[in-house]
């Protein structure tokens, strides 16, 4: 290498990295960068650099004491790096891995410092993006689990609901309302309706609860919510509704879509218990969404508090006032449309609370909506009910209602004593609980038909079980708790 080249290498090396790099003495004078350093300040700050500039008087105002303290530590011996964002907003302002280290000479007295800088903003955003990711990735699978533990929980709580309220019913029918022990009963069977009132929320969440999810116009069904809602608030409560979904048709069940706005304005009030302002808007979403937005002017929610506010139970209302089972419905309801929830809120701003929905064809034909028909009791005359359900509370309840009612009853605990019965009896209809350890009441119910093509199947459950229907002629679902009459209701009807 020859002598010249040799003189100069370091300054060749320095020219040659693409980072910025400079170098200042004790009075924060420049006195030495390559191009990329001059490259780069003139990029972020509009301004060409020059020997004996004072550094930090170049930088905006507040950050000058940021890059000065820096400077003064290298200058006091120290090496160590720093990430830190400089730039002029208004042409850009990239974050920086700084590095810096002090200059010595011969003697190793410090006669100034230098820094190497690198633009790390690409490698920040990637950075947070995966993250971002991550947690994504972590609430999903966190939901998902809560769902499934959710739902479980609904499902044991169902059948404890089912015997709660059966044998109220069986009792009810041994005392006289004029009986001291009759508003016991009353009251029982009042709180046990809350509680099966508590398990549909739960069931809502877990995704399990059967929709009855088809193309609905959304402003009409917004506006049929509109008096429930007005209902609801105080009068300190101003309502304003702001429709522009332009008659557009969504995927959703449109009696839980206005349980979901109902349920939000809910927690509209809880927010603004001085008083406020709540809307409720729709409007379009490009192609294929349409947006249902409820916001309001309460106290707002901190990102931790708006982060679990849709897992039930989570709550921060005083206790008794509240389930934390509102969001977690509107939740689990409007996933199981295909549709996305988001939360924007801040402390003492507010909360605005968007359901995107998906857009669908409208319907060619119109349907035609029926009043609910009372349900038709029929006494039963012999016919042979054959029940099976692994829960004892449970099946007993079955048992006695069918039997008080005219059916000659045959009981199984599992579905391998119930297959086994068929050789005893040839039973009318069949009641089977869908849930059961071993064989399940779908292949119970396959089992049955088998051997008795024409018998119908009643499946009971804890869950909207739609899956025991396929392939199993004429069965029908009934979904725990239910009372004595649509217990007897779905049996006349099957026969």
């Amino acid at each position: 290498m020859g002598a010249v080249v040799k003189d100069k290498l370091w300054e060749i090396i320095g020219q040659s990295d693409r980072s910025p790099i400079c170098a200042f003495d004790h009075d924060f004078r420049l006195i030495g960068f390559n191009q990329a350093h001059s490259d780069e300040f003139f990029r972020i700050y509009g301004y060409r650099v020059k020997l004996g500039d004072v550094f930090p008087d170049l930088f905006l105002p507040e950050q000058a004491p940021t890059i000065r303290g820096f400077m003064a530590r290298a200058l006091t011996g120290e090496v160590f790096s720093v990430v830190e964002e400089f730039g002029d907003p208004n042409l850009d302002r990239p974050y920086w891995e700084i590095w810096y280290a002090p200059l010595r000479d011969e003697t190793g007295r410090i006669i100034g410092a230098f820094h190497h800088a690198q633009d790390i903003s690409a490698r920040l955003r990637l950075q947070l993006d995966l993250s971002a990711t991550q947690d994504a990735l972590r609430q999903a699978q966190k939901m998902e689990a809560v769902g499934q533990l959710t739902g479980g929980i609904a499902h044991d709580f169902n059948n404890l609901l089912m015997a709660i309220v059966g044998n109220l019913q069986l009792l009810a029918k041994r005392i006289s309302e004029d009986h001291p022990g009759w508003r016991f009963v009353d009251s029982a069977a009042s709180a046990a309706d809350k509680g099966s009132k508590l398990t549909s929320q739960l069931l809502a969440f877990s995704r399990t609860q059967k929709l009855n999810i088809q193309p609905a116009p959304l402003d009409q069904v917004l506006e049929k919510a509109r008096e429930l809602v007005r209902t609801a608030l105080p009068p300190a409560i101003a309502m304003d509704v702001a429709l522009d979904g332009h008659e557009a048709f969504v995927l959703t069940d449109p009696d839980q879509l206005e349980l979901a706005i109902l349920n939000l304005a809910l927690n509209a009030r809880d927010a603004m218990p001085d008083g406020g302002a709540l809307r409720i808007e729709s409007r379009a979403d490009g192609a294929d969404h349409v947006l249902v937005r409820v916001t309001d002017t309460g106290m707002g929610m901190t990102p931790e508090v708006a982060r679990q506010a849709v897992e039930p139970f989570f709550t921060t209302k005083e206790r008794g006032k509240g389930t934390g089972l509102g969001l977690a419905q509107v939740y689990g309801f409007v996933t199981q449309c295909g549709g996305t929830l988001r939360i924007d809120s801040a402390p003492g701003a507010g909360a605005t609370i968007e359901l995107r929905l998906k857009r669908a064809e409208a319907p060619r034909a119109s349907v035609v909506e029926t009043e609910d028909r009372p349900l038709e009791v029929v006494e039963g005359e012999g016919q042979v009910v054959l029940v099976i359900d692994d829960d004892d509370s449970v099946r007993a309840v079955l048992v006695e209602t069918l039997k008080g009612a005219g059916y000659n009853v045959v009981e199984a605990s599992d579905g391998h004593q119930g297959l086994a019965k068929l050789d005893e009896v040839k039973p009318d209809v069949a009641v089977v609980d869908f849930l059961m350890p071993g064989m399940n009441g779908d292949e119970v119910g396959r089992r049955l038909q088998r051997s008795l093509p024409e018998l119908p199947i009643l499946f009971v459950s804890g869950y909207y079980d739609t899956l025991a229907l396929d392939g199993i002629s004429g069965a029908a679902v009934l979904r725990k708790p239910f009372d004595d009459r649509t217990l007897l209701s779905a049996v006349a009807g099957a026969l």
